[in-house]
């Protein structure tokens, strides 16, 4: 069995392109103590995995969301996990490879993790749905400079799981 070929619209702008995503883990809990007042808080973390064999590279993204003091309960505790496979036009270069894994992907991964808890939590009977705040995936001012590969053989993109904030938000309250 010959292993799939996957080809990039060169006139689509960008070198990357998502293959496939799916959900891994997930949990997911409504929290009937809470007045929806509280606020949540938002936290993100990447990791990018080795290059698969056929030239697709794998990237994880979790996105947890809850309440900042465990005594105040946020109307809604969330923990998903999204991976999705990537692939890049040809003769895309290393250093811009490694640069669209460490941005590109988990923004496309955070937006199927934002489809997938609106989608959870829209029948919601107290709170009505939740939806995350957007977050930009950009390079600390300190390393503006991203790792790049040693070579073009390397068969991993090796980078520290990043972790990125969003400014507490209120929990949604539905309109009665």
């Amino acid at each position: 069995m010959s292993t799939p070929q996957h080809r990039i619209n060169q006139f689509a702008g960008t070198p990357i392109q998502l293959i496939n995503s799916w959900v891994d883990d997930l949990h997911y809990k409504i929290n009937p103590a809470s007045s929806g007042d509280v606020m949540g808080e938002l936290h993100v973390e990447q990791m990018l995995l080795p290059q698969h064999i056929d030239g697709r590279w794998l990237s994880k993204l979790t996105v947890t969301w809850g309440a900042k003091d465990p005594d105040k309960p946020a109307a809604f505790t969330i923990k998903i996990s999204v991976y999705g496979f990537f692939c890049f036009a040809e003769g895309t270069p290393d250093y811009v490879k490694t640069l669209q894994m460490q941005f590109s992907a988990p923004s496309m991964l955070y937006a199927i993790a934002r489809e997938t808890i609106v989608g959870l939590t829209i029948r919601s009977p107290k709170f009505g749905a939740l939806t995350l705040p957007p977050v930009a995936f950009m390079p600390d001012q300190a390393n503006a400079q991203p790792a790049l590969p040693s070579s073009a053989t390397d068969s991993a993109v090796e980078a520290p799981a990043k972790k990125a904030r969003s400014k507490a938000v209120k929990s949604p309250k539905k309109k009665t």
